[in-house]
């Protein structure tokens, strides 16, 4: 599995189970706090964000704070063996 993989999986959980547990989707913020990156880790988020959506796990509307929203590949993603 590569490492690509293994960070988008990760993305999906986090966003997956933040959407469970709040019924709303998280933050770029509370990703990278979710992840273990710093509060101030928002680039790097944005950059898996970006990654992940570009392999079809996960769609985003712009301009939007909570704008994320896991795609039917993204949640077979998750439920897939690492």
């Amino acid at each position: 599995m590569s490492l690509t993989t293994d960070d988008d999986r990760d993305l999906c959980r986090v966003i997956a189970g933040y959407i469970e547990d709040n019924g709303m989707p998280p933050t770029i913020r509370e990703i990278a706090l979710a992840l273990g990156l710093t509060e101030t880790s928002t680039a790097t988020v944005t950059y898996r964000l970006r990654r992940a959506e570009a392999n079809g796990y996960l769609m985003r509307k712009d301009m939007r704070a909570r704008g994320i929203r896991l795609t039917d590949d993204g949640r077979a993603l998750i439920e897939a063996q690492p």
